[in-house]
């Protein structure tokens, strides 16, 4: 594995996987701009990873479009395909117990390399070369982009926040959009169903602040530990130091008591009072598939800043065609489709779409038993973290390649009437957190809605008329033989 991003940075040079740029670029609205024209030039591909050298305003370069292929991705996380995070995952849930002392015997080695998973503490750490506290302190130094006018400011967008629980036994990893407010305060934005609400609501009942640090940069694994949702009480640390195959090393910080990743490029420190300031925001969200909210956000208070003696902030481009963010999202995908047929084994595969911005449309596949299964299926989707995001859910037959966008708009036009074969459920305000707070009051948000189409053949006992099970479909051997003569009849 890489060890921080400097050196996962120079193995994609050596391939060829990396573009510089040394003409000034300025990180407001033009950044990003520049990454969104070049996809749009190659939607098919994102290209290479693009290191801004000059960035207009500040002394520390940017690299974007860093995990923005699948090819790059598998690299970073050194696996030939996503689907081997399934696997691996699989095998850390659902190890295969021994049912003799010979079996104990034979397992003793595979137990062994558990240790790897536990991080190691370390007194220093490269994220600490440069520390700045007091007066020193300034979040605008920071090189984070803002993307759009209307956005309340710069984002830090590619950051991993940890925190943990008021008795210190349990560390959170998560990663949440970061708003810069001004040189010492930020908003950090989560939902009423994140992790952060439930570790902030615990610290408020203790009447104490919410202690953070938000990396930026590092080993590229440290961006998949964030996105992996903690559905079996698994420390993120473990499982990135079970995708490595080494153990973390991690630092303390100067102004809270949490630990971080020692080769972390920036860590940003700070608290988030258990009664915090609220300050009113227009814009949040915008760039990354929210509606814009016009709001309340609680105020954090930066508390130290800490840098490598050379950082590279990392930033990802928000916008309509996001590869880097579906990337990882569909990284997520792949690693929970085995876990989730421990539950329903039914379920063949699911498919992110990317055009909705790879979390808000899910197709999914499953082998079909009894009558209206589809439904069950996404309710029980919905209420996993990963998918609590998606607004519109499409069920097809086993038979139907989800990864195949056309095949499954075919199906679903062929066999889903909107009448008969809907689901509309409520859930979760889609709400930012800080739309809940208005001074001493709590605003009212309506629920968030979700609709979720069974597009499968209907058996007999399903409302409406079963097709015909026919199947359109010639001779595999004719097929064949036509696709050898397209050249002869100059097609």
């Amino acid at each position: 594995m890489f060890a921080n991003l400097t050196t996962f940075l120079r193995d994609l040079e050596e391939r060829d996987d990396l573009h510089r740029i040394s003409t000034a670029v300025d990180p407001q609205f033009e950044l990003g701009e520049i990454i969104r024209q070049f996809w749009s030039r190659q939607p098919d591909q994102a290209g290479p990873a693009i290191l801004f050298e000059k960035v207009s305003g500040f002394t520390f370069p940017i690299v974007a479009n860093l995990l923005g292929t699948e090819s790059r991705l598998c690299r970073a996380l050194r696996v030939e395909s996503l689907d081997e995070l399934g696997s691996k995952a699989l095998h850390l849930f659902q190890p295969n117990l021994p049912v003799s002392m010979l079996g104990s015997l034979k397992l003793m080695p595979q137990l062994g390399k558990l240790t790897h998973l536990s991080p190691k503490t370390v007194s220093q750490g490269s994220c600490q070369q440069v520390v700045n506290m007091g007066r020193e302190l300034n979040l605008l130094s920071l090189p984070a982009p803002q993307f759009y006018p209307h956005e309340a400011g710069p984002l830090i967008n590619a950051g991993q926040l940890y925190t943990q629980t008021p008795d210190g036994r349990t560390q959170h990893i998560g990663s949440y959009p970061v708003l810069i407010i001004d040189e010492r305060r930020l908003a950090v934005l989560w939902r009423p169903t994140d992790q952060l609400e439930t570790l902030h609501k615990q610290y408020q009942a203790a009447g104490q602040p919410l202690p953070f640090a938000i990396t930026v940069g590092g080993d590229p694994v440290s961006a998949m530990m964030a996105h992996f949702p903690i559905l079996f009480g698994l420390d993120p640390l473990a499982w990135g130091g079970f995708l490595k195959k080494k153990s973390y090393e991690i630092v303390p910080c100067h102004s809270n008591k949490l630990k971080v990743s020692a080769e972390s490029e920036f860590v940003i420190e700070g608290f988030i009072p258990a009664d915090p300031q609220a300050i009113d925001q227009e814009g949040i969200g915008l760039s990354f598939g929210e509606n814009g909210y016009s709001g309340i956000v609680p105020v954090a208070e930066a508390t130290a800043i800490t840098h490598a003696s050379k950082p590279t902030w990392h930033t990802t481009v928000w916008g309509e065609n996001c590869p880097e963010e579906f990337w990882m999202r569909k990284a997520t995908e792949r690693t929970m489709l085995p876990l989730i047929r421990l539950f329903h084994p039914e379920l063949t595969d699911l498919n992110l779409v990317r055009s909705g911005y790879g979390r808000f449309i899910l197709f999914f596949s499953f082998r079909k038993s009894y009558a209206y299964q589809a439904r069950n299926l996404m309710s029980f989707l919905w209420s996993l973290p990963p998918f609590q995001d998606c607004r519109y859910l499409i069920a097809v037959d086993e038979n139907i390649d989800v990864q195949q966008e056309n095949q499954v708009w075919h199906q679903f036009s062929l066999e889903c009437h909107p009448g008969r074969d809907s689901l509309f459920q409520d859930g979760p305000t889609e709400q930012l957190h800080g739309n809940q707070i208005h001074g001493n009051h709590s605003v009212v948000n309506p629920p968030g809605n979700r609709i979720g189409f069974d597009a499968t053949r209907k058996r007999n006992d399903e409302a409406g008329p079963l097709r015909s099970d026919v199947t359109l479909s010639l001779d595999p051997h004719l097929r064949s033989s036509v696709k050898q003569r397209l050249d002869e009849l100059g097609l």
